[in-house]
């Protein structure tokens, strides 16, 4: 099997509201092959946009996006 087209693993997107720090997702992994379509399901506000739009680095610069370094193609995400 090729290596996976996008591989995130322990994926985290934090928010500073104020004086906290709000975790808008957390732990998320996923892996997708050539030719996969992804699909994320899930309850308002359970963090499928948040997820997605750390992918493609739609965040402000004071979002914090821990866990590893999201792949796309085998480049950092941030490059692609």
């Amino acid at each position: 099997m090729s290596a996976p087209i996008v591989d995130v693993k322990g994926l985290t997107v934090d928010f500073a509201v104020g004086a906290k720090t709000i975790r808008a997702a957390a732990g998320v992994d996923l892996e997708l092959g050539k030719g996969e379509t992804l699909a994320l399901l899930g309850e308002s506000g359970s963090g499928k946009s948040v997820t997605l739009r750390a992918l493609v680095r739609l965040h402000p610069k004071s979002a914090r996006i821990g866990g590893s370094k999201p792949h796309r193609r085998g480049r950092p995400a941030a490059t692609c």
